[in-house]
C-alpha cells in the first residue's frame, strides 16, 4: 500500500494526489469507462457530458464542499 502526506488546500492536496497516483488512477478510469460503455451502450464521454449537463452534480457538489471539488479538480490537472 503506497501512502501519500499531503499538506495545503483542496487543489494542493488534490494535485499531489494526481501527480503521485497518475498510473493508478489512469487504469482506474480506463477500466470505469470500459464498465460504464458496457453497461450503458453509449461512448462514456457522451454519458459524462449528458450526465453533466442535466444533473447539475458538478454545481452542487462545489457549492456543497468546495475543498474537495477543488481536490477532485487537482487529481484531474485543472
Amino acid at each position: 500500500m503506497r501512502l501519500l502526506r499531503v499538506h495545503g488546500d483542496g487543489a494542493a492536496r488534490g494535485k499531489a494526489h494526481g501527480e503521485e497516483f497518475q498510473e493508478l488512477i489512469g487504469a482506474a478510469m480506463h477500466r470505469w469507462r470500459q464498465a460504464l460503455a458496457l453497461r450503458e451502450n453509449i461512448p462514456p464521454e457522451r454519458y459524462i457530458t449528458e450526465f453533466l449537463s442535466s444533473t447539475g452534480f458538478a454545481a452542487s457538489a462545489k457549492e456543497l464542499s468546495p475543498d474537495l471539488f477543488a481536490g477532485v479538480e487537482g487529481i484531474c490537472g485543472y
